[in-house]
């Protein structure tokens, strides 16, 4: 799994300076999606029940993405 790109990131911390979720496991296709919730975790606090927002990370082609909003 490589590293997301400083433009992801800044994207993503754009949206909110706070994220946290569950990782899910990979689909057949090897790609993987993080769910996020956009609010403060503290630990021992339940994973959120609606997420505001999904990234995939594609092994394929090696890029994360975000959706466009």
């Amino acid at each position: 799994m490589t590293e997301p790109t400083p433009a992801f990131v800044a994207d993503l911390l754009r949206r909110s300076p706070r994220w946290w979720g569950p990782i899910r496991l990979p689909d057949s296709d090897g790609v993987v999606e993080i769910a996020l919730a956009a609010q403060e975790w503290t630990l021992g606090r339940v994973l959120p029940e609606q997420c505001d927002l999904v990234i995939t990370y594609d092994p394929a082609t090696g890029a994360w993405h975000i959706p466009r909003l």
